[in-house]
């Protein structure tokens, strides 16, 4: 994710983020047993259209990309998120 991303767009990708990251991420420690890579492209799929239609660009979609990519975008997320509760 560019560090020069502000304002409007940040805050829709970090509560997209609030809101499907964690299922990506940690699938069991949110309740979600039995998905499949399948499943969660398909559910990515979705919300990268639903982040468009909001106005999100595609180079900064969150839910743009293969799953390791889409993995590796929410982990930085949530890292960053981390780093602003210190």
């Amino acid at each position: 994710m560019p560090e020069w991303i502000c304002g409007r767009t940040c805050i829709i990708i970090f509560f997209k983020f609030m809101f499907l990251g964690p299922v990506f991420l940690f699938p069991e420690r949110v309740g979600i047993h039995g998905l499949s890579d399948a499943d969660l492209e398909v559910l990515a799929y979705h919300h990268f259209v639903v982040g468009r239609s909001q106005g999100i660009r595609d180079d900064v979609n969150l839910y743009g990309g293969n799953l390791e990519e889409i993995r590796a975008h929410c982990w930085d997320v949530h890292m960053k998120a981390r780093e602003k509760k210190t």
